[in-house]
């Protein structure tokens, strides 16, 4: 899908929209106002239709910028739907429209990486100061919006594709493969636009309540944001790395006063009876002449399957015993013969 990259086209004209953010319009005005005070005083209403016909221009702008992502967007969905032609396009292909649906979240980050909320903060302070904290509002609701758009054009566009590849595909299978793979997508882009709008949230909140205390340095109020966030982060990261250091000796311990690890042990023990029961019915499943009564279970086998799994892969065989490590293998190889032998594993 060579048309991936093209994604990012829009971000040229999203510049458009973080330049006007600076309020140059804004900035001439003041200087104007300030270079006039001698001869005439300025009123609250004069600054108030500066900052109209500034809101009215950044408006348009801004309203274009998002109508041509919006264009760039549906004209990728366009050309991945047209190049999807049929069930087995889907099955050869299924990785790369699992891109195309991280592209779209991808793109979006770096869209919003862009915006700076501050930058817009920073320039209104040319304006009286009991006007000051409506000009922010306003610029928090631009931005708001603009990225609530944008996520939502890009999700629907996702959902445009998907359900084109779900009216092509019949192999039930495939079609839970394909309904899983767009379902983390979305998942992963709705958490990060829920953490990309409370981030914004977050800051238009702290401006604001400085403002109305007659502090006005953006820089030094973000700064202060971003030293809090960086240490945040190294805490979690110790503890993270704490919390790793103490399983990992907790495991030694058990392996090498006690063989296998109990732990362990009951996990594989859990792990080859469920898969035992996959296997089981999924032979049935195989040979049936009405696998349609059968999807329920079929679907709740596959859950199962898929959990098991991913537990499975949480297990380091770094840091086992060799007690451990057999009794791993033993049991992994006995399970990958089963599904094999009852055509049951499910390819990735």
């Amino acid at each position: 899908m060579y048309y991936l990259r093209k994604i990012l086209v829009f971000a040229v004209v999203l510049s458009l929209c973080i330049g006007v953010s600076g309020c140059g319009g804004t900035n001439n005005a003041a200087d104007q106002i300030a270079a006039n005070e001698t001869e005439a005083p300025v009123t609250t209403e004069e600054l108030d239709e500066e900052f109209e016909k500034d809101k009215a221009d950044f408006d348009e702008t801004v309203t274009e910028a998002k109508d041509s992502i919006e264009e760039s967007f549906e004209e990728i969905r366009d050309k991945v739907i047209d190049e999807i032609t049929d069930e087995e396009y889907c099955k050869t292909n299924r990785k790369d429209i699992k891109k195309v649906y991280k592209e779209y979240s991808k793109s979006i980050d770096e869209m919003v990486e862009e915006l700076d909320y501050g930058a817009a903060c920073e320039n209104i302070t040319n304006y009286e100061e009991e006007d000051r904290v409506k000009y922010i509002d306003y610029f928090y609701d631009i931005f708001d919006d603009l990225i609530n758009s944008v996520y939502d054009e890009a999700s629907d566009c996702c959902q445009d594709i998907y359900d084109h590849c779900d009216s092509l595909v019949d192999d039930s299978k495939l079609a839970y493969k394909m309904e899983n793979d767009f379902n983390s997508a979305m998942e992963s882009m709705n958490t990060k636009h829920e953490e990309v709008s409370a981030d914004l949230s977050s800051k238009h909140s702290l401006i604001r309540k400085e403002f109305l205390k007659g502090n006005y340095d953006v820089d030094e109020i973000l700064a202060e944001v971003e030293e809090a966030e960086v240490e945040e982060e190294e805490e979690e990261a110790t503890t993270e790395v704490k919390k790793k250091s103490t399983k990992k000796k907790s495991k030694k311990k058990k392996s090498s006063a006690n063989g296998v690890d109990p732990d362990l042990k009951a996990f594989l023990d859990e792990y080859e009876k469920v898969m035992d029961e996959y296997c089981k019915f999924m032979k049935k499943y195989n040979n049936s002449s009405d696998q349609a009564s059968m999807m329920m279970d079929y679907l709740n086998y596959l859950d199962k399957y898929s959990e098991m799994v991913e537990k499975l892969n949480e297990w380091d065989q770094n840091e086992m015993s060799d007690a451990d490590l057999k009794y791993y293998l033993d049991v992994t190889n006995r399970v990958s013969k089963k599904l094999i032998d009852t055509g049951a594993a499910m390819g990735q």
